[in-house]
């Protein structure tokens, strides 16, 4: 059995292939529209938790300018951040790899089972529980990062001679 392509090279499929893309180019500006627009409205708590976040982070930019220990400890608690960051997405792939592997030697091997399905709904939990802890730690590294960055702009190296 061979693959026929050429129907791409068909009028009907590259006008319909445009117009598909036009479509898809009209739905992404809405909604860039639309989530402009729900950024605007966010509530009150909202902008008044992400002042309180650059306020704490000041803070943190401040005495990190002026103590090398905190500065220091600061930059291994980022690296140790994104290590564990790194280490979470690792483990989604390895839950997705294996998810794939089983799916696909379920349909070579019909009738894979009461612990195939079980396998792969521990596979789509863990997989789901890593990335969202992943998440969740890029933005606190993020955060940190952000600090860091400032706190190297005020910073000046020692003239080497």
């Amino acid at each position: 059995m061979t693959n026929d392509w050429s129907f791409v090279l068909t009028p009907h499929f590259l006008v319909g292939t445009v117009i598909a893309g036009l479509l898809l180019n009209i739905v992404a500006a809405y909604l860039v529209r639309a989530v402009d627009h729900v950024r605007k409205a966010l509530p009150a708590s909202y902008r008044r938790a992400q002042g309180d976040e650059s306020v704490r982070r000041e803070q943190l930019t401040t005495a990190a300018t002026s103590d090398n220990a905190l500065y220091a400890a600061l930059a291994a608690e980022a690296g140790r951040l994104r290590l564990h960051q790194l280490l979470r997405f690792f483990i989604v792939f390895v839950c997705l790899f294996a998810l794939v592997f089983l799916v696909t030697f379920g349909e070579a091997k019909p009738g894979i089972g009461v612990l195939g399905l079980l396998l792969i709904v521990f596979l789509i939990a863990m997989g789901v529980i890593q990335y969202s802890q992943g998440l969740d730690i890029g933005k606190r590294a993020r955060r940190l990062d952000i600090a860091l960055r400032a706190v190297q702009r005020n910073r000046k190296l020692p003239v080497m001679d």
